[in-house]
């Protein structure tokens, strides 16, 4: 039964006979009342394929069979309590004691103590029953014996204590205090069960259900969970029926039979399947030596102060690549408790139990994640999932933003893929908006040359006014020649810095050397880079050829076009025309013009295609806000859901402006824009407002704002128009709650209540946002204690059944009321340069839960 010292759920069964019982139905070889390893170790195999790991062997009248059980469970990890079962006036009653030596010595005593001087505990083969003392007397002589009282099937109509005419008295028995458990088994229809006022009064029964196991066939089959610490002890036993609401589960299966019972809890499984830190170790630093092994429900960090609790939470944080904190003061403690020479590792489990360790030191280096001791180049914080709140840190929860940001954590990967696909839209969006800038710029340009394109027409047409048509069909022609010619020129350069970007993918990849497919399509791709890398060479020396031809080409044609430009000149003059070099400087560059204006159908087609994909994108992006808002909202209706009835979630759909009026500040930034102007655009649809600045003065005006505010907003360039389209108007969140004493529906945001009011709502809301592990240092700072008993211990223990929380705290209350699974005492020396650490088992457990709080008792 060795392990991690901390509380954990048990299957048990604390009413187990063997083969000396008389009404024993075991379908086995080794029967025989009295005690044989064989059955022992048969029975115990039997109970460890039941999952069954706590047993009492509770046989009528004797408890010689418990030694021979005891070690044939530890064999199979089986704590086997020693007990026996008694009739008294027909009402069964079962002791329980100590699993060891003593204990089994206390159970025979009390064995010799229930007949009379003389008389035998067996009657004709069948167990006699008590001769002396009534159930009470009994029941209390069990306690003086040491052991643990449990009445058996207590709703037996012939053999239980509430059964009908079985003992006068029950209901002075239930209240006595002598009974720590009842067993639920025998009539499920029975009074008590549902009204158990009417025998236990204002006492809180501590219900649980037993197997009377009898066969194989029984083994399992009423078996339930118990929560106990890692070694089961009479006194964990103890403390699980002090507390049934945190420590006792029936089983899913016997919700049929046993669902309309007050006060008892079902579960399906009590194995932790949520993501969960499992370990903690740490050399080096402030720690040096810590090495902790956590609880995968409640953990508690306890000690004065300077001991060190805040360190460890701020060292987690750390190791695991956590966000860092904004408060500089927790930053430092990290630093100033775990140096740059220390390391610590935290070993983490996630909710699909894949095992991993992450390492770090106290530098800057990046944490490292092992995967089953084998380092990943997997980022941690890809791996590794956690919700922590450093000192003071829960007060930042209190904006909408933040509320926003915890609530998207908590939906998980549908958020972490829905942002990443939105990510990749504005990535894109970016991009487009940039390939249109750079055409409307060229469309600028193109226009401009249209114009000029004019002018320089309007001009030849009057030198062909002038006589000088057929000069101008000659001088157009030449002027063509000379682009073609310039052409020719540009064309080595533009060719080589093709074959160079034809190099870069060059040489060809290589494909795995599996399957034999893979073989010959490498040869393929081999046989390719072969014949490409030649062409390249060949195309290399032909454009290399040409570059050198174009020198001689050059001179050639220079020659040749002054000839003709002067000829030209002469005919010109001949013509009448008074500047024929002007008439030839306007016939080039319409030319040129004629030649550049080419490009613009095409610009003008690239663009209008460019503005067409944007629409696209900006209506996937839209949609994908909406999707964003609906997993924010379905998240806020599942938290507020499990809050306390005094702390409520309040959404506002697409209410939170601040994004979009933030980038209309921007846009107009340095021009004088009145803040009430801007809040009146941003209150409206963004759509709405795009819209009109594109339209003009009027249509903003027809908005509500000033000319002045309009002209400004017409006036934005079109890059700051398409930052607009950008910002995000995303859902507004607020917490409330009900500080009323009695609950009245006195609703407030929490910035409007006491510092501990709004503590106590924001503590109990991250306790239910999500199922990663969840850390938080002294959250008692601010919280107001009656607040904790009546709202937050609740919540915490509901909540710690499916997820880990890690608390340092000051305030006893919140470990010993949530019923923590493993406390953590932190020592420090005098010189700090030591820590001792301790863990609290059941018994201090008890003494603390029997601390008044409040006036009211705690003792459950």
């Amino acid at each position: 039964m060795s392990g991690p010292s901390f509380s954990r759920w048990y299957l048990a069964d604390l009413h187990v006979h063997t083969v000396a019982d008389a009404n024993h139905r075991y379908q086995s070889a080794n029967t025989g009342k009295e005690p044989n390893a064989a059955f022992a170790a048969e029975l115990m195999e039997s109970f460890a394929s039941a999952r069954v790991s706590v047993i009492a062997v509770t046989d009528h009248n004797r408890v010689d069979w418990w030694p021979i059980l005891r070690d044939a469970g530890k064999r199979h990890g089986i704590a086997v309590f020693p007990g026996i079962e008694i009739s008294v006036n027909r009402c069964h009653l079962i002791g329980i004691w100590e699993a060891n030596a003593n204990g089994h010595s206390l159970a025979q005593r009390f064995t010799t103590a229930i007949h009379r001087p003389g008389e035998t505990p067996y009657l004709n083969g069948s167990p006699r029953p008590v001769t002396v003392g009534n159930v009470e007397e009994n029941a209390r002589k069990i306690v003086e014996h040491g052991g643990l009282v449990v009445a058996p099937h207590s709703t037996s109509r012939q053999l239980g204590l509430f059964g009908p005419g079985v003992c006068s008295n029950a209901d002075a028995v239930a209240q006595s205090g002598l009974i720590s458990a009842f067993d639920v088994y025998g009539n499920p229809g029975s009074d008590v069960l549902q009204n158990p006022k009417s025998k236990f009064g204002d006492a809180l029964p501590r219900w649980i259900i037993t197997g009377d196991t009898r066969s194989f066939d029984d083994v399992g089959e009423r078996a339930l969970y118990l929560k106990l610490g890692a070694q089961p002890t009479l006194e964990g036993l103890r403390q699980a029926f002090l507390s049934p609401v945190t420590r006792i589960r029936f089983r899913e299966a016997s919700r049929t039979d046993w669902g309309r019972v007050r006060g008892v809890a079902f579960a399906a499984d009590r194995e932790p399947r949520w993501p969960r830190i499992t370990a903690l170790t740490v050399k080096g630093g402030f720690h040096d030596g810590l090495d902790v092994q956590f609880a995968p429900g409640l953990n508690a960090l306890i000690g004065g102060k300077g001991t060190g609790k805040s360190a460890v939470i701020e060292l987690i944080r750390h190791v695991t690549g956590a966000p860092q904190p904004a408060d500089k003061s927790l930053l430092d403690n990290r630093v100033r408790n775990f140096p740059a020479n220390a390391d610590a590792e935290v070993g983490y489990v996630d909710i699909d139990g894949a095992e991993y360790s992450i390492k770090r030191s106290g530098g800057t280096s990046a944490p490292q994640l092992f995967i089953n001791g084998v380092k990943s180049d997997v980022e941690a914080s890809r791996r590794v999932a956690l919700n922590i709140f450093g000192q003071r840190q829960l007060a930042e929860l209190a904006s909408s933003a933040a509320l926003r940001e915890f609530l998207a954590r908590s939906v998980g990967d549908r958020w972490t893929s829905l942002v990443e696909d939105q990510r990749l839209i504005v990535r894109d969006l970016q991009s487009n908006g940039s390939a249109i800038s750079a055409r409307e710029t060229a469309l600028a340009d193109l226009e401009d040359k249209a114009s000029e394109r004019s002018d320089f027409a309007e001009r030849v047409d009057r030198a062909r006014a002038a006589g000088a048509d057929k000069v101008i069909v000659r001088l157009r022609a030449v002027s063509t020649e000379n682009q073609s010619f310039r052409r020719v020129q540009q064309w080595p350069k533009s060719m080589a810095d093709s074959l160079s970007k034809a190099r870069e993918v060059l040489p060809v990849p290589t494909p795995p050397a599996r399957p034999p497919a893979m073989q010959q399509l490498a040869r393929r791709l081999a046989e390719a880079g072969s014949v490409v890398s030649e062409a390249l060479e060949r195309a290399d020396e032909a454009v290399g050829a040409v570059a050198s031809s174009l020198e001689a080409a050059q001179e050639a044609w220079v020659a040749y076009f002054e000839r003709q430009k002067a000829a030209l000149e002469g005919d010109l003059a001949d013509a009448g025309v008074t500047n024929p070099p002007d008439l030839a400087a306007w016939q080039t560059r319409l030319s040129e013009l004629d030649d550049e204006l080419s490009a613009l159908p095409e610009t003008r087609t690239r663009h209008a295609d460019l503005a067409k994909q944007r629409d696209e994108l900006l209506t996937r992006l839209r949609a994908g806000w909406r999707a964003r808002s609906r997993l924010i909202e379905e998240a806020a209706q599942r938290v507020a859901g499990l809050l306390p009835p005094r702390v409520r979630l309040v959404t506002t759909p697409l209410g939170d402006r601040s994004g979009f009026r933030a980038a209309l500040e921007r846009s107009v930034q340095g021009q004088g824009v009145r803040s009430d102007q801007l809040d009146k655009l941003a209150g409206l649809d963004p759509a709405t407002v795009l819209k009109a600045t594109e339209a003009g003065v009027d249509a903003l005006v027809a908005l509500g704002v000033t000319a002045n505010t309009a002209a400004k907003f017409a006036g934005l360039a079109p890059d700051a128009r398409r930052s607009l389209e950008l910002a995000e108007i995303q859902d507004h969140i607020r917490i409330e709650m009900d500080p009323s004493p009695a609950g009245t529906g006195d609703w407030r945001d929490v910035g409007d209540v006491s510092p501990g009011q709004r503590a106590t709502a924001l503590l109990a809301l991250v306790l239910v946002g999500g199922k990663e592990p969840l850390i938080i240092d002294q959250p008692e700072d601010d919280l107001d204690n009656r607040y904790i008993y009546e709202e937050v211990v609740g919540v915490l223990t509901r909540v710690c059944e499916e997820r880990q929380v890690i608390v340092a705290t000051h305030n006893a209350n919140i470990p010993v009321l949530g019923d923590a699974e493993f406390l953590i005492a932190l020592d420090a020396s005098a010189t700090r340069r030591r820590r001792t650490l301790r863990i609290l088992r059941e018994r201090s457990l008890k003494a603390a839960k029997k601390r008044s709080w409040l006036g009211r008792s705690v003792t459950r």
